[in-house]
């Protein structure tokens, strides 16, 4: 039921996208947004990768009875981010930004509190000594989470490197080292290669990659020592 309540709102979204199309008076074509490519190519992969995986089914539609991580259900969630980026109009674009930064701010210092020890609801397991996450339930959702908010404060940092910008890319990036998610790490660096691209011809882009940089690796440095030790002792765990 959860699966088919967001395929029905998907297609209520694209629904709504039709007649924005029909009520204009003059139509230019669908927008384009810079994920549309990166979003393309992932889902090419994940495509090919149901089609020649062990379990072609969980590879469809999730994992069961939760119905997560399978291909239709990302295919849901791209049609969603689609057909907002044909809906928002540009002026609606900087409020959103600032809603998603603030909330992933709050996550990210939610999360260097489990990770020190101050845990404020006590009701939560503790999570010292171990991967975090803060209210997403489980260290991959924070990680996934924080990958793409960090996308987001990496891109407003190199357009505008303020004070305010650089000290939440350098929140976010330190909060998302501790879920020890590869996943989440990988993705970040590839969309800020991406995002570096798009942006070459940005006036003052070398000054702002130096300040991005320099935030980044003194955040690495100060939980670095904390982070190579939780991962020896999940290594010699497993072991």
């Amino acid at each position: 039921p959860k699966w088919v309540f967001f395929a029905l709102a998907a297609v209520s979204a694209w629904l709504l996208v039709g007649l924005s199309w029909l009520a204009a008076a003059k139509y230019q074509g669908p927008r384009l947004s810079p994920l549309d490519l990166p979003l393309a190519a992932w889902l090419s992969a994940m495509g090919l990768s149901a089609l020649l995986g062990v379990d072609p089914q969980i590879s469809l539609w999730g994992q069961y009875r939760i119905y997560v991580f399978g291909l239709a259900p990302t295919l849901i969630g791209a049609a969603f981010f689609w057909a907002g980026t044909q809906m928002l109009e540009a002026d609606d674009a900087e409020p959103l930004r600032r809603a998603a930064l603030t909330g992933a701010g709050l996550a990210a210092l939610y999360a260097l509190a489990q990770y020190w020890g101050f845990e404020p609801f006590s009701r939560m397991p503790s999570a010292v000594g171990q991967r975090v996450w803060a209210a997403s339930g489980n260290p991959v959702y924070l990680g996934a989470y924080l990958m793409m908010a960090f996308l987001l404060a990496f891109q407003g940092a190199l357009r505008k490197p303020t004070i305010q910008g650089l000290a939440l890319a350098g929140l976010i990036w330190a909060a998302m080292l501790l879920p020890l998610s590869r996943g989440a790490w990988l993705g970040a660096v590839v969309g800020a290669v991406w995002l570096c691209w798009r942006g070459r011809r940005l006036p003052g882009l070398g000054r702002a990659l130096k300040l991005l940089a320099a935030v980044m690796v003194l955040c690495s440095i100060v939980l670095g020592p904390g982070l190579v030790k939780r991962v020896a002792q999940r290594l010699s765990a497993e072991a």
